[in-house]
């Protein structure tokens, strides 16, 4: 799985920064390219799908987390059966900029995945998580007591918040080996 042409990379200040490529965004809107977002807890992976060049993300319910293998199988499976090209992760960071103790987790799954030959890119989730439970305030009582409903709702808030400033993620996108 990768993309190809959707982006293309340019040198800014001495980091790889992702650009829009106009020639993708033309062909994208006839074939777009298919986006997972992952919001990853200890518990659960918060899910959510959407095309590039399209502003909106759809929830996808959440996976119950079980051991690496089983949780690098179920995103594979959800991956193929969404025929998604390309992860977005949300990397947990605290307020000033430096990774939580949940980031050293996260960064052990998207190497995991990467390994795996998933295309992964991490995104700052900051705020997400609030964002999904704004969202949810108005939902009835039955649904915000879901579990997962939550992590379901910030994978929605990081993808759109993704795919309305893609240039200006702080991603690490890397190639599936």
């Amino acid at each position: 799985m990768g993309i190809t042409g959707s982006f293309t990379v340019s040198r800014n200040e001495g980091s790889l920064t992702p650009v829009r490529n106009p020639v993708c965004d033309r062909a994208c809107k006839i074939n777009p390219v298919k986006l997972a977002a992952l919001d990853v807890g200890e518990a659960r992976i918060g899910l959510a799908v959407g095309d590039l060049g399209r502003a909106w993300a759809f929830g996808r319910g959440y996976l119950v987390r079980k051991t690496l293998g089983a949780d690098l199988a179920a995103l594979r499976a959800f991956a193929e059966a969404e025929r998604t090209e390309k992860f977005v992760v949300g990397l947990p960071l605290r307020t000033d900029g430096r990774p939580s103790a949940q980031a050293e987790r996260v960064l052990g799954l998207v190497e995991a995945m990467r390994r795996e030959g998933m295309m992964v890119e991490l995104v700052d989730e900051r705020y997400t998580t609030k964002i999904g439970q704004n969202r949810l305030m108005s939902a009835p009582k039955r649904v915000r007591q879901e579990k997962g409903k939550l992590d379901e709702a910030a994978a929605v808030a990081l993808l759109e918040s993704y795919l309305s400033h893609p240039a200006a993620s702080q991603a690490e996108s890397e190639p599936s080996s």
